[in-house]
């Protein structure tokens, strides 16, 4: 299902970083892969309110696959 033009929201860098930064420091702390994306797709949320869930976890993906 494409999304809106709404969702097409581009993260600020700091969101980003906050975002990778939570999830790298998850799963460096042994933390279920799934649960550090979860925590993750919250910190998003939290900077993105309003966002779909499904967006959100779009977001976060493409974050954690594009990280430098």
């Amino acid at each position: 299902m494409p999304a809106t033009a709404e969702h097409l929201i581009e993260s600020p860098i700091d969101c980003a970083q906050e975002v990778l930064q939570a999830y790298t420091t998850l799963m460096h702390g042994m933390a279920r892969p799934r649960g550090a994306f979860d925590q993750a797709v919250r910190i998003y949320q939290s900077n993105n309110p309003g966002l779909p869930n499904d967006a959100a976890r779009r977001a976060v993906a493409n974050i954690i696959c594009h990280k430098p």
